[in-house]
């Protein structure tokens, strides 16, 4: 979590970085422009879809692979069960866990 001064400092830059691209030369625009659109041609082409710049969420190393097929990363034994209770008409659920009857 960041604190003030780091939402400041990020303040600032956001700030200057978006002043720096209001006074961009068209020309530089235009070669921007002239850059991307074979990429999105191909984009288009191929029927790709866009996809993230960042990674997104890692996948688990292959260890802890193995180990969720294996078992549920949940450990309540299996004496319980959980339980849905319907709220709000079914749009949503409460859950909890209950000793199983079996």
């Amino acid at each position: 979590m960041l604190g003030v001064s780091g939402i400041a400092v990020q303040l600032i830059g956001d700030t200057l970085r978006w002043w720096r691209l209001t006074f961009r030369s068209t020309q530089s625009l235009k070669a921007e422009n002239l850059f991307l659109r074979p990429q999105l041609a191909l984009y288009v082409e191929h029927g790709m879809k866009p996809r993230r710049i960042d990674p997104g969420v890692p996948d688990p190393p292959p260890a802890c692979r193995d180990c969720q097929k294996a078992s549920s990363r949940h450990r309540h034994g299996e004496s319980y069960a959980v339980r849905a209770n319907p709220i709000l008409g079914g749009l949503h659920h409460e859950y909890s866990l209950a000793p199983c009857c079996a």
